[in-house]
């Protein structure tokens, strides 16, 4: 358990002002702090993950491409979270998280953390919410990267191929 005023949540995201006063306490109690060294990997693509963060000091790179995790699609400064999905969903990671300097983080377990979000819907849906966004974001990233110059909308136009109907029917427009 962290030793950490509830009001220091308000300081570190906004996330928390969604929270009254007991709801705050309630998720300091739970929460845990931890320290970790530059090149340490906090969380790993593809391995379960039932907790997530917040950062409070340091910064990290979020990384995608398997083992090897080496296209950065995003860095992380104080007030950032990551690992929600995961944590809330029951989902894999979708990316390995690595910090670059020394870095001071709260792990929420994310079982205890879904008994108070069920008194708080909305911190739940807007957590939920912050994740998938991040999510297209990165799979937007990955896109660009794969084919650039290519224009690329989050529904997939531009890209050289197509999901609709007549496509997949085999048909084409200069039939």
């Amino acid at each position: 358990m962290a030793d950490l005023p509830p009001d220091l949540l308000l300081q570190h995201s906004k996330l928390f002002a969604l929270l009254d006063e007991p709801g705050r306490k309630r998720l300091v109690a739970v929460a845990v702090e931890q320290r970790f060294p530059p090149g340490h990997a906090v969380v790993a693509e593809g391995d379960f993950g039932d907790s997530f963060f917040l950062v409070l000091d340091g910064a990290l790179s979020v990384r995608i491409g398997g083992i090897d995790a080496t296209r950065e699609v995003a860095k992380l400064a104080p007030s950032a979270f990551f690992g929600e999905i995961a944590a809330l969903l029951g989902e894999a990671r979708s990316a390995t998280v690595v910090c670059l300097a020394d870095t001071r983080v709260l792990r929420f377990d994310g079982p205890r953390v879904q008994g108070i979000l069920r008194d708080y819907p909305v911190v739940r849906e807007a957590l939920v919410k912050l994740g998938l966004k991040r999510s297209e974001d990165n799979l937007q990233q990955m896109m660009e990267d794969d084919f650039p110059g290519v224009p690329v909308t989050a529904t997939g136009e531009g890209m050289p191929f197509s999901t609709d109907a007549s496509r997949a029917s085999g048909s084409s427009k200069d039939d």
